[in-house]
């Protein structure tokens, strides 16, 4: 995947879940990596509760990254 423009955080749920599902892994298995409980990741891809630290080091353990530009 390469960029995609996020306007909501259940696009970015989305987004995760998929490179997740795309990567072979369980909820589970990316909350024990991330250090966080699995209900953290479930919130996460449903859009919304997940603190950004977390949306972070999520993003970060799926091999994505947060980019921030100016528009216009």
């Amino acid at each position: 995947m390469t960029g995609v423009r996020v306007l909501d955080a259940v696009a970015l749920g989305r987004i995760v879940r998929e490179r997740r599902r795309e990567l072979g892994h369980t909820q589970e298995e990316i909350a024990d990596l991330c250090g966080v409980h699995r209900v953290s990741i479930a919130k996460l891809e449903r859009g919304g509760g997940a603190k950004f630290p977390i949306v972070l080091r999520v993003v970060h353990m799926l091999g994505m990254d947060i980019e921030v530009r100016r528009r216009g």
